[in-house]
């Protein structure tokens, strides 16, 4: 019985690996940007080392005041995948760029 289950086992296994598989240019989307009303444009920055969350905020927007929990929601739409208290150095993110006030 066990040899008839690994017979089968390896044939489902040659039959699978044998289909053709498709692949397909996967292009990164922004779906979550998107949705959103722009107030902002959209700057890429590269992390370097010591940059905080709010560091980069203030460095990209030339602002004496910032809504942090706002820029915290639109960098999130913009970054998904992001954790805002881990940033990766050497990584960019999108960061936003709110009008002068």
């Amino acid at each position: 019985m066990f040899k008839f289950i690994l017979i089968l086992f390896i044939f489902s296994l040659l039959i699978d690996l044998s289909k053709d598989v498709e692949t397909s240019n996967i292009q990164p989307t922004y779906s979550h940007y998107d949705q959103l009303t722009q107030s902002f444009q959209v700057k890429s920055y590269r992390i370097e080392p010591h940059d905080t969350f709010q560091a980069v905020v203030f460095k990209i927007n030339n602002r004496k005041t910032i809504d942090m929990e706002q820029a915290l929601l639109d960098f999130y739409a913009l970054n998904p995948k992001a954790n805002h208290n881990e940033l990766n150095i050497g990584d960019h993110y999108l960061w936003p760029k709110y009008d002068e006030q």
